[in-house]
């Protein structure tokens, strides 16, 4: 003998009433509460009295009925986490809750189509330069994040989103042998703090570089080969094993022949 189930048990209940009235009734209650057809009559089927199947689920999703994410204005949830959204340039589109909560999804589009357009320099040397900023500052996983980010050193809020007012206040390099330099090494890179330099002039404003009196006058090694118009590998080598800048500036080069 086969079990009867509860669900063949609500049928036979719902046939005798009228006709089913009972069961339609229920079924229609359910509709109204936004409760699919099969829905309704797998609840049944679970064992669920009528009354309870009809009912909304106890789970409710969150309101963001009338809620603003980027562009999109939330007008109607459409089932299965999707709501009907109206953008700002007037399209509407259904788009999950969580790509809204993410922030992946802002607009119709058409805010993706604005930015792929905005300067048509992507890939110049000039925009490269800016996006070596923005990783070097920003990046953890750049290699010079360590020596930039990690430091403290950031990227003015005007520069950060906005490559125009990069290109507005720095102009491009006079040569292609010219690039961003800092004047201040533990400052910014700002308006204020930034210029065009060559690698040569770049290389007297590092921060291992060392200041050397001599003469009552400092400078800095670089500078006091090129004013001496000594070698200055040479002239590096022997401040580097301790020789004194006296000693180091005025013995004169002993040739490769007699040195041993």
């Amino acid at each position: 003998m086969t079990k009867t189930t509860n669900y063949e048990i609500l049928k036979k209940l719902a046939r005798k009433n009228k006709k089913g009235e009972l069961y339609s009734k229920y079924k229609i209650l359910a509709l109204k509460n936004g409760i699919a057809r099969k829905t309704f009559e797998e609840r049944v089927r679970r064992g669920l009295s009528l009354e309870d199947a009809a009912k909304r689920p106890l789970f409710q999703p969150e309101n963001i009925i009338g809620m603003r994410f980027g562009k999109l204005l939330i007008l109607k949830y459409c089932g299965k986490d999707k709501w009907y959204c109206v953008c700002d340039c007037g399209n509407k589109s259904l788009v999950f809750k969580h790509m809204l909560k993410s922030g992946k999804t802002i607009s119709c589009g058409c805010h993706r189509k604005t930015c792929s357009i905005t300067h048509g320099e992507s890939k110049t040397p000039l925009h490269n330069i800016w996006q070596g900023i923005k990783q070097r500052c920003l990046d953890k996983k750049s290699k010079n994040y360590l020596k930039y980010g990690a430091r403290g050193i950031k990227i003015c809020d005007r520069w950060k989103e906005n490559y125009k007012n990069f290109v507005a206040d720095m102009g491009h390099p006079p040569t292609n042998k010219h690039s961003i330099e800092r004047i201040n090494n533990d400052g910014d890179y700002e308006p204020n703090n930034c210029r065009w330099a060559t690698a040569s002039e770049q290389s007297r404003n590092r921060r291992s570089n060392v200041k050397i009196t001599f003469n009552n006058e400092t400078k800095i090694l670089i500078e006091w080969c090129e004013y001496l118009k000594l070698p200055y590998k040479t002239i590096c080598s022997r401040i580097r094993t301790g020789w004194t800048p006296e000693k180091a500036f005025t013995t004169p080069k002993v040739p490769p022949s007699f040195a041993s």
